[in-house]
């Protein structure tokens, strides 16, 4: 089609029925050079359940059938689209998944959008935004705050603050003493002709605007984001610090939302407690606003994620069957060349030991690259034993010259004293530089372990847990040291009595937090595919003796395969 036949076919979705044909006429015809054409033979799918929804559809000839699954595996009729309906609006402003199957039932014309064409246009054309006729959910969706610590195909479904009655409780004293300093100073300053009680009540009335600025700022950077995999609390700590606090949804089993009292019903906020297999999340949901909104939120992802699971689990075991069937070609494992490294030199090995020894990194990857060792960052630790370091570089520069000027007099005791000294304090240095660097976390495809351990064959704690089992995960940069140089804290909780790993004075502990999270999600993806797997091998087993069993009945002189396999067993 050209763009005078598509423009009449855009006109028919609900989106842009608000566009005139004389006023909008350069906006449709942008609109129009966008628009991309496609067309299905019957049974062809346009696209299924869980597959990402990028585009905005509009049939133009035959009929789509919409089908979904549930959560709890019940296939579900979405009706019929007919020439001239549309959908995927979704798609188009935010991304996503998709929820249902579209297949053609006949032959099928459809004109469509991609989200990746039509972005860009409303930021050529701002006024065409202003007059599109947009689900009110969706405007509000696109313009949801978007974070750098999204995973890909991660989308942001819902985001909000506490109530501003949490905001009203915490300054109103602060508020008050305020205003009541203001009404000091300017009773003054019509009684007063001096300046000197002004100043001395300017300065606390000063203190206390600060306090009420700072109690904004906190209240308005604490945050809850709800993902379509997670959900996430950011908060400010000091003037400084920020947490982050996540827990996945496949981990919650519930959720509870909690009205306390007369005032939240009255102001409609709220708690919400997210219960997991273990327990209950701590992630600190308390005076949300609209809580009942979070509420149904978080269902609703938790939902669609089950859903997604079930056709993701029957499109598995299709492919297992396909594969049993011999009806995918097999293919064959790529050899990969082994390349030799070449072992560096002594000087190298000295100097890079050394360095490991004072300065150890505290990102190492693995051989394999996909284990990953946290030391503690050198830095705290050595201020926070400067007093062990000062004694030694005290001893050993002032007792070399004082040694020196003893030299002539041939006093050995004195020089073998000093030396024996020496030893002694390096023995002690090494011991807590050793007790420092010897804590680390260590993170592989499948566990997160956490080992301290101290110097010479001393103390050995290890703790080791599977990644499905972490519920929620924190990170915390505590003050503006720890901003300035990037270090923190990351805390691991699992189901267990001791299921609390605390990963203290790591560098980067948001991307530590970050890749721990993402760790999760690739090994719950991999083990759900595995007892899927097992699951589909159980069942292609069990079609396989029914398959042997309704032959053997069809042909009884024919040997029944699964006696004969059992009379094998029994004779091996």
């Amino acid at each position: 089609m050209n763009v005078a036949e598509i423009i009449p076919h855009l006109l028919k979705i609900p989106l842009f029925k608000d566009l005139n044909l004389q006023r909008d006429k350069q906006h449709l015809r942008a609109l129009a050079g966008i628009v991309q054409e496609a067309n299905y033979s019957p049974g062809d799918r346009l696209f299924g359940q869980g597959e990402p929804a990028d585009r905005l559809y509009l049939v133009v000839r035959g009929r789509i059938q919409l089908t979904a699954f549930g959560a709890d595996g019940s296939r579900l009729d979405l009706g019929i689209k007919q020439p001239g309906e549309s959908f995927g609006e979704t798609g188009l402003f935010v991304g996503d998944f998709h929820d249902a199957f579209a297949e053609a039932l006949s032959p099928v014309q459809v004109l469509y959008i991609t989200r990746d064409d039509f972005l860009p246009l409303l930021k050529q054309y701002p006024r065409l935004q202003r007059r599109l006729n947009a689900n009110p959910d969706l405007q509000h969706q696109r313009r949801l705050p978007q974070f750098d610590w999204l995973r890909e195909g991660e989308v942001v479904v819902h985001a909000g603050q506490r109530h501003v009655i949490e905001l009203v409780r915490r300054a109103l004293l602060p508020a008050l003493a305020f205003i009541a300093l203001l009404m000091l100073v300017f009773t003054l300053a019509r009684t007063e002709p001096g300046f000197g009680g002004m100043v001395l009540l300017s300065l606390p009335a000063l203190f206390v605007g600060g306090w009420l600025a700072w109690d904004y700022v906190d209240w308005h950077d604490d945050r809850f984001v709800l993902t379509t995999q997670r959900v996430m609390h950011l908060e400010r700590k000091g003037p400084f610090g920020s947490m982050f606090e996540e827990a996945a949804l496949d981990d919650i089993q519930d959720v509870l939302e909690v009205k306390p009292n007369v005032l939240a019903n009255l102001f409609d906020y709220g708690d919400i407690i997210l219960h997991t297999a273990g327990g209950t999340v701590k992630i600190d949901f308390t005076e949300v606003h609209r809580s009942a909104v979070w509420r149904e939120a978080i269902l609703r992802e938790m939902g669609r994620i089950q859903a997604r699971r079930v056709v993701r689990m029957r499109g598995e075991t299709r492919a297992q069957l396909e594969r049993r069937l011999n009806l995918v070609p097999q293919t064959e494992p790529v050899s990969r060349k082994e390349t030799s490294t070449k072992s560096p030199a002594p000087l190298t090995v000295l100097v890079s030991t050394i360095r490991e020894l004072l300065f150890p990194a505290s990102w190492v990857y693995g051989p394999d690259n996909q284990t990953i060792k946290w030391r503690r960052y050198w830095l705290p630790g050595f201020i926070r034993f400067w007093w062990v370091s000062l004694l030694f570089l005290l001893v050993t520069f002032g007792g070399t010259i004082w040694v020196a000027s003893r030299l002539d007099s041939g006093n050995w005791y004195t020089v073998a004293g000093w030396i024996f000294l020496e030893v002694l304090i390096l023995g002690v240095v090494m011991w807590y530089i050793e007790d420092w660097r010897n804590d680390f976390f260590q993170i592989t495809p499948t566990h997160i372990i956490h080992v301290d351990r101290k110097p010479l064959w001393g103390r050995l704690t290890r703790q080791e847990a599977r990644l499905d089992r972490i519920q929620n995960i924190t990170s915390d940069v505590p003050d503006l040291f720890a901003r300035l140089f990037n270090y923190g804290k990351v805390t691991l909780e699992t189901a267990g009595a001791e299921g609390k790993f605390e990963i203290e004075y790591v560098r980067e502990p948001e991307k530590v937090r970050a890749e721990i999270s993402k760790r999760q999600q690739q090994f719950r993806q991999r083990d759900l595919t595995r007892q899927a797997a097992q699951r589909q091998d159980e069942l292609l087993s069990w079609f396989a003796i029914y398959d042997s069993l309704r032959h053997a009945q069809a042909d009884p002189d024919s040997p029944d395969e699964s006696a004969m396999a059992s009379g094998e067993t029994e004779q091996a």
